[in-house]
């Protein structure tokens, strides 16, 4: 499988996470990495980790002499952001949209994928907008974790 072949994997989760909230909030949702003039939910992937258990597992070889090596997963750290920032109404967009993510944490559409909220300290999010250069923002984080 090609390098292609895994980011249009995960472009789709996105893709079918965006479709979700957006059909179920009527917000608009798009992958992006936030910015002043960006409106609505932002999904902002922050980090992309080979998930260790599928990585020491070795190829089955068949009868009928054909290696299958064992399906690879991954774990895209991203945070959703309503924007602008800091109003009562994306405030409450934001926790609709985590509303929806929680009650359907398993993709469709052979994604593969499913979304777990996850918490991180004020010190983790704190050093992923500092690094980003970017004014800390109410947010809420999650894993998407999909087999390529």
């Amino acid at each position: 499988m090609s390098l292609d072949a895994h980011n249009m994997n995960i472009d789709e989760a996105f893709a079918t996470i965006g479709t979700l909230i957006q059909s179920s909030t009527g917000s608009v949702v798009q992958v992006a990495r936030p910015a002043d003039d960006v409106t609505g939910l932002v999904m902002w992937p922050w980090r992309v980790v080979d998930v260790s258990s599928s990585q020491n597992v070795s190829p089955t070889h068949r009868t009928t002499g054909a290696i299958t090596h064992p399906q690879r997963f991954v774990e895209v750290s991203f945070l959703l952001l309503a924007r602008p920032a800091g109003s009562e109404a994306s405030a409450s967009q934001l926790l609709q949209a985590h509303r929806v993510l929680l009650e359907n944490p398993v993709l469709g559409g052979g994604s593969n994928g499913r979304v777990v909220a996850q918490q991180l300290s004020i010190e983790e999010l704190t050093a992923v907008f500092t690094a980003a250069h970017l004014p800390l923002s109410l947010c809420t984080n999650y894993s998407l974790h999909i087999a390529l």
